[in-house]
């Protein structure tokens, strides 16, 4: 629990962001004392946590009845979650879990309670629950009984947060609820309607896309979202750490936090939920989430909702689409939505596609709060633009590469609440809208000109251009050789490193977006002299000796855009244009691996 928060230091950041005059910026930082005390402190108990730390396993085949060891493993994740004190593991083996899991004690700031995919496992902890025997109601529509209790959002005509239905899905991408609320109403591909009756059976009915088995719901896989969340934190328990997991399916948030502390979710995907991938609120303060990725969530894929000093990076907010339209890609972030402010917290590094939920047409960022620093992240496309700050002051947003040259959509708006009394700091962004008279609002007041917006807002050093991504469409948000976002970036609140861990700056300046340009060196000779186990070429094929476990590679061409992708073994590279190309190994050049093709 000691490796938190920016820059790659030893921090909790607690206090860190202080309230200052007009014009001075949040700082991220922790003095040498409190780093000394901390270490001093974890070594003065090491022996101790070790004697008592324990940790648990859970499989698929398991039973509860078990001792929870590797050999006799439990059943359920929640039987370790009732089972664990502070201190204590629990190791879940591959497989599809389908629970929720309440976490029933805190862990301590040295002895953490760690919930954690075994080794690099698949597990899956899923909240739907399958619907079969469907039969023939009207034209393509089907009908079918639910004999479990469901979540009480189906059986509600309307919840208490505005929501109609829940969450039904057609081979894993949701269906969309019929807003009519009867059976009748359910007449095109994608819909579904259930009765409200006040306990089981209920009935559902549906009309299914046809994808390529024809329209008989008995043909797919139609779940409904039994749980209502996935980890759900309901009593304020700290210190906790949720690590390799995939969260899904869940009828509202798939992580939910009320009042915790200092917990982390590190390496998550969280998918298809009903509301919301994690949510934190009532003061869940010093928290992390890490190197997690979200996509259709109906409501977003992080909420910050009275939260504080919270550290969200190196996660990816992806758009699928796997429902048609239906239910949304919601992938965003908020920080303070509801009027529940989200100050002190740092977003950055994080990569953004295609963002903005079915029906909100969210921008990636949108911020209600004080204090808070969002930078070095790549954005493209959002489809409610790429930044927002909603309400609060003081809050700072430098090296952000945002491109919104495929949706008519802003690329920046600071709304009156924002600028009421109250100080923004924008520097070092590029900004690029392809709308020509809506790109940059400020004051609910719209400009083309970047110059003019900054003028209104008493801002400088940010600039309009495309941000030079080497393949967007691919989600590949590095920056070509050419991009202008290289070196352009300002030093005011930078990061110390980038989306994959490159120190920055690499060049003369910090670079704009979460991955920074690695200069490469140039081959003076028809074939480099590569070392044992590098990249050889010989014939129009490409070796490539065995790589580490979850290692990606790609041919890069010396404008630094990827050409190829390669795989362990011998790769046919005789389509590739004559030219200086290099290897890239997940994301990084290694010296001596330029080549030449010819």
């Amino acid at each position: 629990m000691l490796s938190r928060t920016a820059d790659g230091q030893l921090s909790t950041i607690a206090g860190a962001c202080r309230s200052q005059k007009a014009g001075a910026r949040a700082v991220f930082d922790v003095t040498a004392g409190q780093m000394v005390r901390r270490l001093v402190a974890v070594l003065a108990i090491a022996g101790l946590h070790a004697a008592r730390a324990t940790t648990f396993y859970v499989a698929a085949a398991g039973n509860d009845t078990n001792p929870g060891t590797l050999a006799r493993p439990w059943r359920t994740v929640g039987k370790a979650a009732a089972a664990m004190v502070a201190g204590d593991s629990v190791l879940i083996r591959a497989g599809i879990y389908y629970e929720s899991v309440n976490p029933a004690r805190s862990g301590t700031s040295s002895d953490p309670i760690t919930y954690a995919a075994y080794d690099t496992e698949s597990v899956v902890i899923d909240g739907s629950e399958l619907v079969t025997g469907w039969l023939p109601d009207s034209g393509n529509r089907y009908r079918a009984s639910v004999g479990f209790a469901c979540d009480p959002r189906f059986t509600a005509t309307r919840d208490p947060s505005g929501n109609y239905g829940g969450l039904v899905t057609q081979n894993g991408a949701k269906m969309q609820y019929a807003m009519e609320m009867s059976p009748a109403a359910v007449d095109s591909p994608g819909e579904y309607y259930m009765n409200d009756s006040a306990s089981p059976p209920f009935t559902i009915y549906a009309c299914v896309r046809d994808l390529g088995s024809g329209t008989d719901p008995n043909n797919y896989e139609i779940r409904v979202g039994r749980r209502r969340k996935g980890f759900d934190i309901d009593g304020g328990e700290d210190w906790l750490v949720c690590d390799g997991i995939t969260f899904r399916n869940y009828n509202d948030n798939a992580i939910h936090s009320i009042g915790t502390t200092d917990c982390e979710f590190r390496r998550l995907t969280l998918h298809t939920s009903f509301i919301t991938g994690i949510y934190l609120t009532g003061n869940s303060n010093r928290c992390l989430i890490d190197g997690c990725a979200f996509w259709d969530n109906g409501h977003g894929g992080i909420e910050l909702a009275s939260t504080r000093q919270t550290v969200v990076r190196k996660s990816r907010f992806l758009k699928r689409d796997l429902g048609d339209g239906c239910g949304g890609n919601g992938a965003h972030l908020w920080l303070g939505p509801v009027n529940l402010f989200a100050d002190s917290n740092l977003i950055e590094n994080n990569l953004a596609f295609g963002t903005g939920r079915y029906g909100y047409a969210g921008p990636f960022a949108a911020i209600a709060g004080s204090y808070n620093i969002l930078r070095h992240n790549s954005v493209v496309n959002s489809r409610g633009g790429a930044i927002a700050l909603l309400d609060g002051g003081h809050n700072t947003v430098v090296n952000n590469a945002c491109d919104m040259s495929a949706a008519a959509v802003h690329a920046i708006a600071v709304f009156p609440n924002a600028c009421r009394d109250s100080f923004q700091f924008f520097k070092g962004n590029c900004l690029y809208a392809q709308n020509p008279t809506d790109k940059y609002w400020w004051n609910n007041v719209r400009y083309s000109s970047l110059a003019a917006w900054e003028s209104a807002g008493a801002q400088v050093g940010n600039f309009d251009c495309l941000p030079g991504f080497v393949d967007p469409g691919n989600e590949d948000l590095h920056l070509a050789a050419e991009s202008p976002c290289i070196d352009r970036g300002t030093p005011d609140s930078a990061a110390a490193e980038d989306y994959e861990g490159t120190p920055r700056p690499q060049g003369p300046g910090y670079d704009a977006g979460a991955c920074e340009f690695i200069p490469l060196g140039i081959a003076d000779r028809p074939y480099c002299a590569l070392p044992d186990a590098q990249p050889t070429i010989v014939r129009g094929t490409l070796f490539l000796p065995s790589l580490p476990r979850g290692t990606r590679c790609s041919l890069l061409n010396a404008a630094g855009r990827r050409v190829a992708d390669l795989v362990a073994g011998p790769n046919d590279v005789r389509h590739v244009a004559p030219g200086v190309h290099f290897v890239r190994t997940t994301g990084k050049p290694a010296a001596g691996r330029i080549l030449l093709i010819d």
